[in-house]
C-alpha cells in the first residue's frame, strides 16, 4: 500500500515509518505540520519543537515533503472528535487531502503510542478521506520499545525536556545515553520512558531509512521555564547539514526480519503462550489427536425452529434490552435494514436512539452475505463510537435471514456515561475495527467487548495453527482490550462469555485454553455453522470491574429424567448477575421432548435463581435478559407456548428473550442452553 508518513522529526514517527515499510508498505511521501513564526508550539496534536530540521529529514530519506502551517487551535479537547472549523485537526485534514490527490496514497503512518487524543483525531481524518491509519507502536511496552529503537539504529537526541527528573543539561543527548536515566526516572517518578506523556521530545539524526545522516553544526538552547524543580527547555536548530553514511546499505529494510529481533511479533508471543499451555510432548500430541478426530460441522437433521417475538425491557438503571427481531426478507441488504429500522423504532419508543446502543448481535443465515449485510449496516450505524458487535452464522428457518438482538443504555448520571474504545489503526496490539463497530464500551463498572476472532493484528488475516492457537490469540485480544479500557483490568474480570465454535470437538480445547488463563467467568460453549473469516472460534464476553466481590454458585436439579445444571455469579447487592443453565437427559442418553410442565419448571427454577428478589412480597418490577440456544434437531415443540405463558403469568418480572437455533453444545445430551444477564 502507498503510504504517507506523518513525521514530527521525533523517534516515534520515524520508527513507525520503519515498521510500516517492514510490513511491506511503500513510504512515498512525508507530511508535517509546523507553527508559523515560532520555534515551539504548545499543541495538543503535534510535536513542533525541532521543526526547523524536517526538510533535512526529507532530504535524507529522498522523499517528497508536504508541509502546512498550523492555523487552528485545539477547540475540541474531548475523547471524541467532530469536524470543527478552525480546529488544528482540520489543518491535518487539508494536508492529507492534498497528498492523497497528488500521491495516490491509501494509508497514513502515525507514531502514536498511548495518546488516545492523537489517535482518535488521526483516525477521524483518515476515515473521512478513506485512508487506513498504520500505528505499529500503539500500546507497546515503552521500555521494550525504547530498547528496540536503539537496537534498530534509531539515532535520536533529546530536543525538549519538561518533566520531573529531566534537566536542560540532558538536551542534545542520545537515546542510548539517556536510556538508564529514563528507566530510573520511571521507577522514581513514573516518567513515561518513551516520553509519551510529553516529558521529552526528540529529533532523529539517522536511521535505516535515511540515505544520508544529519549533522547538527549549530543550535541554540532555550530555557522557557526556569522552575528549579522542573525546568522546561528546548533546542532551536540554527544550522544542520547532511553527511554521507559510512555503510548506507548495512541496515536496509525489506521485511520485519531485517530488523534485529522484535520481541512483540504475534507468532513469537503465541509460541510463548503455547509453551505455557502445552508444556509436555504428550499434552501436545493429545491435543493434535483431538484435532484429527474433529469433523467440520455437526450434522443437523429433522430441524424444528421456534419463532422469535420482538421484545424490549427497560430497567431502573437505564439498561434497555431488545430481543428477538427476525428479519424475513430474502435479500440480506433489505433484511438488515428491516431489522435495524425495527430496532431503532423500539429504541425511540423508550426515548432512546441508535447512539445509545452498547452491543448488537447478528445471527445470520449465510456468512457469505456478510459484506452485503455490512454495507447496509454502516448506512444506518454511521456515527462515531458505534456499538460493539457479534456476528455468527446459525441454522435459521427459511422465513428468516437474520436475527437481531441488542443492548442499549440511557445514562442516568456521570458515572454511567459511556467510555468507548474504537481503535481503527492497524497495529500489532489487537485487531483494528475499521468497520462500524467498536472494540469495547464501558458503562459504569460494566464493560462489553465485541466478539473476538483470531485475526493477526498486523495483517487482519486469520492466524494459522489450529483451534488452540486461535483460542490463545483471541484471549490475548480480549486481555489487551480490557487493559486499554481499565489500567488494572484483567481477564479475571470477565463475568460471562459465550464461546462459539464450528466443531464440537474443539470445545474441549477451547475450555482448556480459557481455564489456563482464568477460571473466574462462566462460559457457555455452543456450536454454530460458521464464523466470520471462517474462524474456528469466536468469544463474546462482558465483565464487571468489581468481579472480585462476586459470589459463585454451581448447582442444579432433576426434573424426572432431565438434569438441569446451573452456574451463576452475582454481587452482594444482587443488582448485577449472570447465569448459564443447561437442560439434558443424562440418565438414559435420550433427547426426547420434554413435557410442557417440565419445561415450565426449568424456567421457574432458572428465573428464581437469577432473580431471588421476586420471591419477596413487594411491588418492584425486575428485568431479566435471556438468550436461549436450542438444538435444532431436539427442540421441544411447545417451547414458544411455554415462553408465552411465562410472559403472561409473571407479574413482577419482565423478560426479554432471544431464541437462537444452534448445532450442538458441550455435551451431546444437552438440548437447551440458556444465558441470562441482570443489570439492576
Amino acid at each position: 500500500m502507498r503510504v504517507v508518513a506523518l513525521i514530527s522529526g521525533g523517534k516515534d514517527s520515524i520508527y513507525n515509518a520503519m515498521l510500516a515499510q517492514a510490513e511491506g508498505h511503500e513510504i512515498v511521501a512525508l507530511a508535517n505540520l509546523h507553527p508559523k513564526d515560532k520555534d515551539e508550539l504548545d499543541s495538543y496534536m503535534y510535536q513542533t519543537v525541532g521543526h526547523q530540521g524536517i526538510e533535512k529529514i526529507a532530504e535524507a530519506m529522498e522523499l517528497p515533503l508536504y508541509r502546512k502551517e498550523t492555523e487552528g487551535t485545539s477547540l475540541q479537547k474531548g475523547k471524541s472528535y467532530e469536524p470543527t472549523c478552525n480546529d488544528e485537526v482540520e489543518d491535518l485534514f487539508d494536508l492529507l487531502r492534498e497528498i492523497k490527490d497528488k500521491e495516490n496514497i491509501s494509508g497514513v503512518a502515525c507514531g502514536a503510542i498511548l495518546s488516545d487524543y492523537q489517535r482518535v483525531r488521526v483516525e477521524n481524518v483518515c476515515q473521512r478521506l478513506q485512508l487506513i491509519s498504520l500505528t505499529y507502536l500503539w500500546r507497546r511496552d515503552q521500555a521494550e520499545l525504547l530498547q528496540e529503537m536503539i537496537d534498530c539504529k534509531i539515532e535520536a537526541i533529546l530536543i525538549k525536556v519538561a518533566a520531573l527528573g529531566l534537566m536542560p543539561n540532558h538536551l542534545g543527548k542520545s537515546l542510548s545515553e539517556m536510556k538508564s536515566h529514563l528507566l530510573a526516572m520511571h521507577d522514581k517518578y513514573t516518567l513515561n520512558v518513551c516520553g509519551e506523556g510529553g516529558e521529552y521530545e526528540t529529533f532523529t539524526l539517522d536511521c535505516p531509512l535515511f540515505k544520508k545522516r544529519i549533522i547538527v553544526e549549530d543550535m541554540q538552547m532555550v530555557l522557557s521555564s526556569a522552575d528549579p524543580i522542573c525546568p522546561v527547555g528546548y533546542i532551536n536548530f540554527t544550522k544542520l547539514k547532511l553527511a554521507p553514511k559510512t555503510s548506507p546499505t548495512k541496515y536496509k529494510i525489506k521485511t520485519s526480519k531485517d530488523f534485529v529481533q522484535i520481541h512483540n511479533l504475534d507468532n513469537e508471543i503465541l509460541d510463548e503462550i503455547q509453551k505455557d499451555l502445552f508444556p509436555t510432548t504428550d499434552a501436545k500430541e493429545s491435543n493434535c489427536a483431538l484435532l484429527e478426530k474433529a469433523t467440520t460441522n455437526i450434522s443437523v437433521g429433522n430441524s424444528v425452529f421456534v419463532q422469535n417475538k420482538p421484545q424490549k425491557i427497560l430497567n431502573k438503571k437505564g439498561w434497555l434490552f431488545i430481543s428477538g427481531i427476525e428479519c424475513s426478507s430474502t435479500d440480506p441488504a433489505l433484511a438488515i435494514t428491516e431489522g435495524l429500522c425495527e430496532l431503532e423504532s423500539m429504541l425511540v419508543s423508550e426515548n432512546a436512539s441508535l447512539k445509545d446502543l452498547v452491543n448488537i448481535i447478528l445471527y445470520v443465515k449465510n456468512m457469505k452475505d456478510f459484506a452485503i449485510i455490512n454495507s447496509s449496516y454502516i448506512k444506518i450505524i454511521n456515527f462515531q463510537n458505534p456499538p460493539t458487535r457479534v456476528c455468527v452464522e446459525c441454522e435459521l428457518p427459511e422465513c428468516c435471514t437474520i436475527i437481531v438482538e441488542a443492548t442499549a443504555h440511557k445514562p442516568r448520571d456521570d458515572f454511567s456515561r459511556k467510555t468507548v474504545l474504537h481503535v481503527q489503526g492497524i497495529s500489532h496490539w489487537a485487531p483494528a475495527n475499521i468497520g462500524p463497530y467498536s472494540q469495547s464500551m464501558k458503562i459504569g463498572n460494566i464493560i462489553y467487548i465485541s466478539g473476538q476472532i483470531a485475526l493477526n493484528p498486523g495483517s487482519l488475516e486469520i492466524i494459522d495453527g489450529g483451534i488452540d492457537v486461535q483460542c490463545c490469540l483471541v484471549l490475548r485480544h480480549i486481555s489487551r482490550i480490557i487493559e486499554a479500557m481499565n489500567v488494572n483490568g484483567k481477564l479475571r474480570d470477565v463475568l460471562q462469555g459465550i464461546c462459539y465454535v464450528t466443531n464440537q470437538n474443539d470445545i474441549q480445547i477451547a475450555r482448556r485454553v480459557w481455564e489456563a488463563q482464568s477460571t473466574n467467568a462462566i462460559i457457555d460453549y455452543v456450536v454454530v455453522k460458521r464464523l466470520p473469516r471462517n474462524a474456528l472460534v469466536e468469544l463474546q464476553v462482558w465483565l464487571h470491574l468489581g468481579n472480585d466481590k462476586f459470589e459463585y454458585e454451581e448447582t442444579g436439579c432433576s426434573i424426572d429424567n432431565f438434569t438441569v445444571s446451573l452456574k451463576r455469579r452475582w454481587n452482594y447487592e444482587s443488582e448485577c448477575s449472570s447465569g448459564i443453565c443447561t437442560i439434558g437427559n443424562y440418565s438414559t442418553g435420550q433427547t426426547s421432548d420434554m413435557s410442557e410442565e417440565q419445561l415450565l419448571q426449568v424456567f421457574d427454577y432458572f428465573i428464581r435463581k437469577m432473580c431471588p428478589d421476586v420471591l419477596h412480597a413487594n411491588n418492584e418490577i425486575h428485568t431479566l435478559y435471556i438468550r436461549i440456544f436450542y438444538h435444532v434437531s431436539h427442540t421441544p415443540l411447545f417451547l414458544r407456548d411455554v415462553l408465552d405463558k411465562l410472559h403472561n403469568e409473571r407479574i413482577n418480572i419482565k423478560l426479554a428473550i432471544t431464541l437462537v437455533p444452534v448445532c450442538g453444545f458441550q455435551s451431546n445430551f444437552d438440548i437447551i442452553s440458556m444465558t441470562a444477564i441482570r443489570h439492576e
